[in-house]
């Protein structure tokens, strides 16, 4: 398993995609708003936190 990095983008749940804002010991924090989609989306929150090993590194 690959722990992102902070500036990372990486990719979640079928699709999602965000850039790595914080790293900690079992989870990131994605900023989602990297989306062109985002508002269309209709997310309550801007940020989601993932464990590590669901999310896969893009760039």
């Amino acid at each position: 398993m690959t722990v992102a990095k902070v500036g990372n983008i990486i990719t979640f749940n079928d699709g999602m995609r965000g850039r790595v804002v914080a790293v900690l010991q079992n989870t990131v924090v994605a900023d989602l708003t990297i989306m062109p989609e985002f508002d269309s989306l209709k997310r309550e929150f801007e940020r989601e936190v993932l464990r590590h090993e669901e999310y896969s590194i893009v760039e």
